[in-house]
């Protein structure tokens, strides 16, 4: 399975699992700062900074942010 940079520490060790209880979410987690976000499945969009529809809704128990993972860009939902 391959890495992407975290949101949350920015080193390439951010992965996903499929949540076996709740079908519409993944789970991803950092292996580097155990840092842990949700994403809805159904929210996903064209990054406006890449152009590629690699922008994911990922929520933590904080905040809930757009994140894409091509580009790495993170924008924070108020």
């Amino acid at each position: 399975m391959a890495t992407h940079i975290c949101p949350n520490c920015k080193e390439d060790s951010f992965t996903w699992s499929i949540d076996e209880e709740e079908s519409s979410l993944t789970k991803w987690g950092c292996y580097n700062c155990y840092y842990i976000a949700w994403e809805d499945e159904t929210l996903e969009r064209v990054c406006s900074n890449c152009g590629k529809k690699a922008e994911f809704n990922l929520k933590d128990d904080t905040k809930e942010y757009w994140w894409c993972w091509n580009c790495c860009r993170v924008t924070p939902i108020p």
